[in-house]
């Protein structure tokens, strides 16, 4: 992720300016033409790729509790408790 929102996105937002095409420059990670995408449409992406990637459905309610473990695990208890 980190490498994607370093390199991939900046490139891709400067080519969609660039050819006049797509979203333009966005906040969002998860955006098109039409502004950041609705919950769900991403959560309807999230769980056709992880089926077929991963071998398992993941959908963004999914995806926050798996994002929380793996916080908690690697980077201390106190991840997303808000303190």
């Amino acid at each position: 992720m980190t490498i994607y929102l370093t390199y991939v996105q900046p490139f891709m937002e400067m080519l969609s300016v660039e050819i006049d095409r797509g979203c333009k420059w966005s906040d969002y990670i998860w955006a098109d033409e039409f502004g950041p995408w609705e919950t769900q449409k991403l959560t309807d992406v999230m769980k056709r790729e992880t089926a077929k990637r991963l071998g398992v459905t993941l959908g963004t309610y999914d995806y926050r509790h798996v994002a929380v473990f793996i916080g908690r695990d690697h980077v201390g208890k106190a991840f997303a408790k808000g303190t």
